[in-house]
Order: structure tokens, then C-alpha cells, then sequence
């Protein structure tokens, strides 16, 4: 797996990485891509808490970093998730 600055040179556009998250929540999920919206909740939008653990751990092999479970508390959405991945890669949302 790339270290962390080789993942910042891969992860550096925000859009490129809220496309990723978008399209592992949609496929560990389950669901059409097109519910998985920046404001879709894990549990009001999915009904989901194991699947959630599950969206984590892809995320953080995917990307190569850690989420601490004490922050996936600021991880209710989608788009909470996708911002914290993008600040771990120093980029934001335009």
C-alpha cells in the first residue's frame, strides 16, 4: 500500500474522492448510486450500523489512512465522511 504522501499525490482532487466514496458506499451498501447524496444519512437514509463499519474500513484501505473510532462520530453523512477523507488529504470542496 502507497505511504501517506503517495496517497496525497493520488488523493488530491476533492471531486476525485467524493466519486470514490460515492461509488464504496453505493457498492457495500447495496444501493443505487444515485441515493448516495452528500446529505443521506447512514441510519435515517440506510437503516444500516453494521453496513456503516463496514463503509469505514473500505474507506480507510482504500485511501490508506486511519478514521478513529472517536471520529466517526462527525461521520453521520455521506458528505461528513467524504469532507473528513478529504481534509486527511489536505483538499477541500470547491
Amino acid at each position: 500500500m502507497p505511504d501517506l504522501q503517495q496517497q496525497k499525490l493520488i488523493w488530491n482532487d476533492a471531486a476525485k474522492i467524493e466519486a470514490k466514496v460515492k461509488a464504496l458506499v453505493a457498492d457495500e451498501l447495496s444501493v443505487d448510486i444515485s441515493r448516495v447524496t452528500p446529505e443521506a444519512d447512514w441510519y435515517k437514509d440506510f437503516g444500516c450500523s453494521l453496513n456503516v463499519v463496514e463503509v469505514f474500513m473500505r474507506c480507510e484501505e482504500e485511501f490508506g489512512i486511519e478514521i478513529p473510532n472517536e471520529d466517526t462520530d462527525e461521520c453521520e453523512t455521506v458528505g461528513q465522511l467524504t469532507a473528513y477523507i478529504q481534509r486527511q488529504f489536505g483538499v477541500t470542496a470547491n
